[in-house]
């Protein structure tokens, strides 16, 4: 009989019969992860210099493509329609950080068929922003008409740092983004003057007056000297802001000067600092700063990780589950792209997802919030979850029953050859080397043809009963379980179990049972795979009438995790029921049955 604890010498004290160090490599998963598998899937190429990406809001699930020259491009159904949308480069002046660098949907467009961009225009040897609206085409929902009606002009001092970016907020204002007039060190002092638009954020009404009229809770629509259509100040050249569609939060990049660039949360009447500072440093970095009444960014990095941020949005669609609350964001030069999620303390993780290979000119989203990048080189990309497998330990040992084996089922259920990747582990996330068909690595790559599988023998550290856990990625879907065999020393088969590989789950029921007849006992092994974050898993078990007979709460700290049978519940023998386990964080779980101290048995578990 399996008493309290999987315990023993080379699993945890008190374990009474060998085996259970078997049923301990089965059950435990200390699962440890920094990001989530993330790709990039190509949605169209053949572009020149797209700046931005975005949806009309109108439920028709068309994509519109910002070309830098003065073009506006539709994508739909997998097609580049043509021809373009809205073509104005005659009156754009591109090149470096000029060009038609913004475009916003009016909330009520399906009806109105209005539109907004942001563009410079050079009028003599004089530069300017220009806020202009635009109309559909009545007769054509893919082209717009030509007239243009000019909202707002601003004049840039310098070619560069012209901001760019235009939205509606969730209060059905339109939001823009101007840089401080460009050159280095805004010499001219625009994003610190009230008085100037450049080095801001501005808030208009789009919709009473001609050419706009000021919302009257702007909060300089009062102060003298101050132009009231400024919402936040202090800003270098804020190159993409967002806003999260749950809460409404404003999340703004900023691009640095040359050691800092930051992400800040925009407040109404907020301070960003330039050019005092550059993100959370005094500027110039040799000089004393007062800070009073300054807004420190929420996340910053060096020039270590990249030369020029570009922000994007708060993850809210619902293919990429791992990634939703998450702000992603990303770096031009260095192509690098971020995951920037809150804590409950308050601070800020920023996690990498992966690095593009390009230059990260914007994101985007389309109706159903998800997320789509920008290639400046000529292309568009949607961010996808790669195919996500967490498989319990694996690797060779030896207890007095005889030898414990493990083997990787891989199956490709597709009609197109498709590559696993398959990470190995120790329980504390360092790599871990394993023997697969005679080669010794961490990291392999399996290639599957189509509907086919194949089982690859695993063979892990050399110590008895100690092994790792996988972590298994493709671009396709697949399915992958672990096998557990026991051979006696004789080579004689003695059980057989296998368990699917998972995905993280918030709650989860099964069917257990304690027999004292046949030795029978359930275990159940949880893990928190947060790097960061505490599990509180709450966990009941019922009898077959609903009545619960035993409970118990706990809480795994980050990479941390749990095991037990029920009978350390104070579950009864002779017991049939279900088995509870939920959490308000995700987890990972696995239940197994073992019979007569060494036959083994996987429990499915329904996740809900």
């Amino acid at each position: 009989m399996i008493q309290s604890g999987f315990r023993r010498v080379h699993c945890f004290p008190k374990m009474v019969k060998p085996v259970a160090c078997l049923l301990l490599l089965v059950v435990f998963r200390n699962v440890a992860f920094s990001a989530p598998a993330v790709r990039l899937a190509p949605v169209v190429s053949g572009l020149v210099n797209p700046v931005y990406v975005t949806h009309s809001g109108d439920q028709t699930s068309r994509l519109f493509i910002v070309e830098q020259a003065g073009r506006i491009l539709i994508h739909h159904n997998e097609v580049l329609l043509s021809p373009p949308f809205l073509d104005i480069r005659d009156k754009v002046n591109s090149g470096g950080e000029k060009g038609l660098l913004g475009l916003a949907f009016h909330p009520d467009f399906r009806n109105n068929r209005r539109f907004f961009v942001n563009y410079t225009r050079l009028d003599g040897s004089q530069l300017r922003t220009i806020i202009a609206e635009y109309q559909a085409s009545l007769s054509d929902a893919n082209r717009a008409e030509g007239t243009e009606k000019v909202l707002l002009e601003v004049n840039q001092p310098f070619s560069n740092h012209n901001g760019g970016h235009l939205a509606f907020g969730p209060d059905g204002f339109l939001y823009v983004a101007l840089g401080d007039g460009g050159s280095g060190g805004d010499p001219q002092g625009n994003a610190q003057n009230l008085g100037a638009l450049l080095g801001k954020i501005l808030r208009i009404d789009v919709n009473e007056s001609v050419p706009y009229a000021i919302p009257p809770n702007n909060p300089f629509a009062r102060t003298a000297g101050a132009r009231p259509e400024i919402w936040a100040y202090g800003l270098r050249n804020p190159w993409r802001f967002s806003f999260d569609k749950e809460g409404g939060r404003l999340f703004a990049a900023d691009v640095g000067q040359n050691s800092w660039e930051e992400i800040d949360l925009i407040v109404r009447g907020g301070n960003y600092g330039w050019n005092i500072m550059e993100g959370a440093h005094c500027f110039p970095s040799t000089t004393s700063c007062n800070r009073a009444g300054l807004i420190l960014p929420i996340s910053e990095y060096g020039r270590s990780e990249g030369i020029s941020v570009t922000g994007g949005y708060v993850y809210r669609g619902t293919q990429n589950t791992e990634l939703r609350g998450k702000y992603i964001f990303g770096d031009y030069g260095s192509g690098r792209i971020w995951a920037l999620e809150q804590r409950p303390s308050g601070e800020w993780n920023r996690t990498e997802l992966l690095r593009a290979g390009f230059p990260i000119s914007s994101f985007g989203e389309d109706e159903a919030g998800e997320i789509y990048v920008a290639d400046h080189s000529g292309a568009i990309f949607k961010m996808q979850m790669r195919t996500r497998r967490l498989l319990p330990q694996v690797g060779d040992g030896t207890t007095a029953a005889g030898v414990f084996t493990t083997s990787l089922l891989l199956v490709n259920t597709l009609e197109q050859e498709i590559e696993v990747e398959a990470q190995f582990y120790r329980s504390d996330g360092s790599p871990l080397a394993v023997s697969i068909e005679g080669s010794l690595d961490s990291r392999f790559l399996f290639r599957l043809k189509p509907r086919s599988s194949r089982v690859f023998r695993t063979a892990g550290h050399l110590e008895p009963a100690v092994a790792g856990w996988a972590e298994l990625t493709a671009d396709q879907p697949f399915t992958a379980a672990v096998l557990f065999a026991m051979v006696s020393s004789s080579g004689e088969a003695i059980s057989e179990a296998g368990v699917d590989a998972s995905e993280m789950t918030r709650r989860i029921l099964a069917s257990v049972s304690r027999k004292s007849a046949f030795d029978t006992n359930t275990g159940a092994a949880f893990a928190n795979p947060s790097v960061s974050d505490a599990v509180r898993v709450d966990c009941v078990v019922r009898n077959q009438e609903g009545v619960t007979v035993a409970n118990q709460s706990f809480t795994l700290g980050p990479r941390n995790h749990r095991a037990f049978f029920i009978s350390e519940l104070g579950v009864p023998e002779d017991f049939e029921g279900t088995f509870e386990a939920s959490s308000s964080r995700e987890f990972v779980a696995t239940l197994l049955r073992t019979s007569r101290g060494i036959h083994l048995s996987s429990l499915p578990v329904s996740s809900y």
